[in-house]
């Protein structure tokens, strides 16, 4: 058994119901303040008068997409097309590459093609509706492009011609955005996971393997497209 003492517990019940020590029991809340006075504890945990809340909930959002956009490179901070540019070309490791949070500077398919025509090259705008890729991507989803830029229905279908991610790919995104989350006092969610990525059955034994090492009250939404699987 565990005592949390001193602290500021906000049990949520109403603005001032305050407690200041608790007791939990294999991740089990036991009671407060004078109720736990006379258990024995095997470890004391001293929270230095830091605030504790309830674990929140997310009421939408999609675990293993957070946790892809966390494990691939991110241009979010970037608006200038030479730096761009040099951070794609360091980042580029002769493997299929894609790159997030792109905000419109002027790259193109030509600009791309200079770093490969060898592997597919997407380049993820920050809208979530548009995609910038080189020519290797236009040949594999036939698909006519000046420029490279493709949006909506284009970018989605350019999308499927990238390799899908594997079994130990799927678990570290997902381990790396609950272990995100949980940095925001983020415990549970509604997400919207099970169509997007390898498809029903891989995707959800990836979170039956992650949820057993790592507690996150997830309700999974079962998009429409996977109904028969469910």
């Amino acid at each position: 058994m565990k005592l949390w003492k001193n602290g500021v517990f906000h049990t949520m019940k109403h603005e001032n119901d305050l407690k200041y020590q608790m007791a939990t029991n294999n991740g089990f809340i036991v009671g407060f303040d004078q109720d736990i006075e006379d258990f024995e504890f095997d470890e004391i945990i001293d929270l230095n008068q830091a605030h504790v809340y309830p674990g929140f909930v997310d009421a939408h959002l999609h675990l293993m997409g957070y946790g892809q956009k966390l494990s691939r490179p991110n241009l979010k901070n970037l608006n200038n097309k030479n730096q761009v540019l040099q951070v794609l070309k360091t980042e580029f490791n002769n493997a299929p590459f894609f790159v997030e949070g792109y905000f419109e500077c002027g790259i193109t398919k030509t600009d791309l093609n200079l770093i490969s025509t060898s592997y597919p090259i997407m380049i993820r705008h920050n809208d979530y509706h548009s995609l910038t890729v080189n020519d290797y991507v236009l040949t594999m989803a036939n698909i006519k492009s000046l420029t490279g830029i493709l949006t909506e229905e284009e970018a989605q279908n350019a999308m499927n011609f990238f390799p899908k991610h594997t079994n130990l790919d799927l678990d570290h995104m997902l381990e790396k955005s609950i272990r995100s989350l949980y940095q925001y006092g983020i415990t549970g969610g509604h997400s919207d996971d099970l169509f997007y990525f390898n498809g029903f059955k891989e995707t959800l034994g990836s979170f039956d393997r992650v949820l057993a090492k790592m507690p996150f009250r997830a309700h999974l939404l079962v998009h429409h497209n996977v109904l028969d699987d469910y």
